[in-house]
Parts: C-alpha cells; sequence; structure tokens
C-alpha cells in the first residue's frame, strides 16, 4: 500500500509447491513464485526478469501519462497532432485532431493522405498539395492556412496546418 515501494516487484520463495500454492501465492500479490529447491542462477534471472519487467511497465506508464497531458493541453488550446507516413500512407492523429477532423481513429485506420485531402476546400487543395511537395521534397516547414469540412457534420472551419518532413533511416526501420 506505500507508494514509495509498491512498484518493487515481490518473488515469493517457498516450499510449497503445486498449482494451488502458486495460484495462492501469486493471487497474494506476488509478482513472481519459485518453489525451494532452486539454484542461485534461477532466482538471479527471476529478479533480473522481474525488475526489466517493472522498469517496462513504469515507462509505460510514464508514455501514458505523457500522452494524457499532451492530449489536454491539444485540446485545451484547440490544436491536433498528427503523423503520417508517406510509405504506407497511415496517418496517426491525436484525440483533438481527430475531434476537429470529426473523425473516428476507425476512418484514419483504412484511409490515406488523399481522402483528408478531399475534406479541404477545392480552393486550397493545390496548394496544400504543393505545400506538401515542397516540405517532402526540400525539407521545407509546411505551414498553410487552409478551409476544410468536417468528415462527420460537413461543418466548415478554417484551419492552419504546420509540419516538418523527417527522413527516416531505412536502417532504422523495424523489421
Amino acid at each position: 500500500n506505500d507508494p514509495n515501494i509498491a512498484h518493487i516487484p515481490v518473488v515469493l520463495l517457498s516450499a510449497r509447491s503445486g498449482d494451488d500454492a502458486t495460484v495462492e501465492g501469486l493471487e497474494a500479490g506476488a509478482d513472481d513464485y519459485l518453489v525451494k529447491p532452486f539454484s542461485a542462477r534461477e532466482l538471479l534471472a527471476r529478479v533480473r526478469a522481474n525488475l526489466e519487467l517493472d522498469r517496462v511497465r513504469r515507462l509505460v506508464t510514464e508514455m501514458e501519462r505523457g500522452r494524457e497531458l499532451l492530449d489536454n493541453a491539444e485540446s485545451l488550446a484547440h490544436i491536433g497532432s498528427w503523423e503520417l507516413d508517406l510509405r504506407t500512407d497511415r496517418i496517426r492523429a491525436s484525440a483533438e485532431l481527430l475531434r476537429i477532423l470529426g473523425a473516428t481513429e476507425g476512418y484514419l485506420a483504412t484511409h490515406g493522405l488523399a481522402d483528408v485531402l478531399s475534406t479541404v476546400d477545392s480552393h486550397d487543395r493545390d496548394r496544400v498539395r504543393d505545400a506538401i511537395s515542397q516540405a517532402i521534397d526540400h525539407g521545407v516547414p509546411l505551414d498553410v492556412e487552409v478551409r476544410a469540412s468536417r468528415l462527420d457534420d460537413g461543418e466548415q472551419y478554417l484551419c492552419r496546418v504546420r509540419a516538418v518532413a523527417e527522413q527516416v533511416k531505412q536502417s532504422s526501420l523495424p523489421p
């Protein structure tokens, strides 16, 4: 119950073997259960694994908290953030950008840049395409104001789109 030590993994060492004993130990709050006799190597391996798992859990919690803070800041400022992978034509967007666009994550999962650009007023589309091309081809920041329509209700709005194109090295891509 002490938040200062609650994250420390507990490895329960016991002479009681069997599924019932293991389940009872884990249900009591242990992170791992080791039956005697055991080797020092096995104990050290389990301790290392539990410490690493704890480190990863804390990192994930910190990342989730950071995402919540960013989402709150974007919502208060009425600013949405996004990422476009040109190789796959996949767009990832913040909750606020989805709200601004009138879109869902499901929509963005099945639609690409061309579909999102179709919401831009026809008078602004060529200017947006040119700005995107300049950003990609010449590394210039994208900064364009456009009129667009929300996907869910067609309501028109004025939007400023700012972006920077980043080159991803092929060797750094996951397999």
